[in-house]
């Protein structure tokens, strides 16, 4: 099987939101405004929090920690048909997880996404040139993989097979940074870099944020794609361009830019690692890995345009 996208529709405001009478509804954490206000808003519904550990290699669902193993989708959403994931309180792992399992069941459901744009985002110290962000507290020091978007071999550079790096960025320069500085010739796993830019961005001018934040490191960066902040969909037909054009190449996606960019690169690597296994060997080998950010609390400020995005398996 394989997810297909149906329809965008934007809202400008929660209270024209639309839903189906009945669905069961994936949330997680809420970590500011925009999180605390859509909660309130549809959670008077059967519902199911998620969050991922990443100690733990599982998940901590309504609170009793769930291996990956055995998770079992089913037994969560009974006889729904509607399946709603609150993606403003969610991280990569737990949507690229809800979406593979979703993708696995027997029964046709639809999926709806739902997703809050915010106003703006809290700034630091202005420096002289540009303005400063800080959206996270930290990151592991390992970009792991995402069971199962894995390699067939452990290690990107095993038998001198290095990979190509599809980044997908944001704000923070510091996460492509770092892998860029660790991509040394003792641990050597990237032969080439591929970046995708937001545009434009959920504003007019945050594009150019992310742009010069970015500067210094693009000499890295062998080609350089656009996609909308505010569109799985396109993310989603950009990556597969991409990819069509590194054909036998094995290749790492690391969405570490916009919530609706990583919905789409979840979409991508779910329908892609199904593709893959249907075919020949030969069939390009893509994998995921991510850097875990410990997101700051209130983050950002007040709500803007609210998106929900509509799939089916």
């Amino acid at each position: 099987m394989a997810l297909r996208f149906k329809k965008i529709t934007k809202y400008k405001f929660l209270s024209d939101i639309q839903l189906p009478k009945s669905f069961i509804l994936f949330y997680g954490k809420s970590l500011d405004e925009r999180g605390f206000e859509i909660l309130k808003h549809i959670k008077k519904v059967e519902s199911v929090t998620i969050n991922y550990d990443n100690a733990q290699d599982g998940f901590y669902i309504n609170d009793e920690f769930v291996r990956r193993a055995k998770f079992n989708i089913e037994s969560y959403i009974k006889t729904y048909s509607t399946i709603v994931i609150e993606a403003t309180t969610l991280g990569y792992v737990e949507i690229i997880t809800l979406l593979y399992f979703l993708n696995r069941i027997e029964k046709f459901v639809d999926i709806l996404f739902i997703y809050v744009e915010p106003l703006s985002y809290r700034k630091v110290e202005k420096n002289l040139f540009e303005d400063e962000y800080e959206l996270s507290d930290d990151w592991s020091k390992n970009y792991k993989y995402i069971k199962p978007f894995i390699f067939q071999t452990f290690d990107d550079s095993i038998l001198n097979k290095q990979a190509t790096l599809i980044t997908i960025l944001g704000f923070e320069e510091g996460r492509l940074g770092r892998i860029i500085e660790s991509n040394t010739t003792i641990d050597y796993k990237y032969d080439e870099f591929i970046s995708i830019i937001t545009i434009p961005g959920f504003k007019v001018g945050w594009e150019n944020v992310s742009l010069s934040k970015h500067y210094n490191l693009l000499e890295n960066v062998k080609e350089l794609y656009y996609t909308p902040a505010d569109n799985p969909y396109e993310t989603y037909k950009t990556l597969n361009r991409i990819v069509d054009n590194l054909y036998k190449k094995r290749v790492v996606i690391m969405p570490i830019g916009t919530k609706p960019c990583t919905i789409g690169a979840a979409i991508f690597m779910v329908n892609h690692t199904e593709k893959k296994s249907t075919t020949s060997s030969d069939y390009i080998d893509v994998a995921t890995k991510y850097d875990f950010p410990i997101k700051k609390e209130n983050r950002t400020n007040g709500i803007g345009n609210v998106f929900i995005y509509s799939l089916t398996n």
